[in-house]
């Protein structure tokens, strides 16, 4: 169990799969149904503005490169969009990534969960301040992006020149050791 400082309880350590559109669509939607059925049904959108890089991927597939201020819209409308799928009686979580303050701004009002978009170079103070100001304005469940374990990175949310020997000599929260043991 994780502790919640903000309201004393323990919450259960969970783990999630990040599953990029990367394939053509059909492709793409099979790999989500058997997620889907890995997890036994449970599922959480998962949602945020980008990543670093994020314009040239987009540009690979032929997609329109926008704003932030446009990302942050289209989230806003995606969001309001699965809300009224949901009707009266659904709740479909949602996880946002966030990073600036106009993100942090939105996930105040519109995410269930939410994971801070950590910066290679990021310590662990800064992560633990970003918390620690979002946890002021509002009690969402946190979660946190691991961009490494041990010496693999993550071929998705980490940028090529990610170099695992520096985020671990760091104490970065993006890196996992290899082994069990946990500090």
């Amino acid at each position: 169990m994780a502790s919640n400082e903000a309201t004393g309880g323990a919450r259960p350590l969970r783990f999630g799969v990040v599953a990029p559109l990367r394939t053509d669509l059909p492709a793409w939607r099979d790999q989500v149904r058997r997620i889907a059925e890995l997890t036994e049904g449970r599922f959480e959108m998962g949602v945020g503005t980008g990543r670093p890089g994020i314009e040239d991927e987009l540009r690979k597939l032929g997609l329109p490169v926008v704003t932030t201020g446009e990302r942050l819209s289209r989230v806003h409308d995606a969001v309001t969009l699965l809300r009224e799928l949901d009707g009266p009686d659904l709740h479909t979580p949602v996880v946002m990534a966030v990073r600036g303050p106009k993100a942090r701004k939105l996930a105040v009002e519109l995410a269930d969960t939410v994971t801070f978009a950590a910066m290679p170079g990021d310590s662990r103070a800064e992560i633990m301040r970003m918390t620690a100001d979002f946890r002021a304005i509002r009690d969402a469940e946190l979660a946190l992006h691991v961009s490494v374990v041990g010496d693999a990175v993550s071929p998705f949310m980490a940028s090529p020149d990610t170099d695992p020997a520096a985020l671990h000599a760091a104490d970065s929260l993006a890196a996992l050791p290899s082994d069990r043991t946990l500090k």
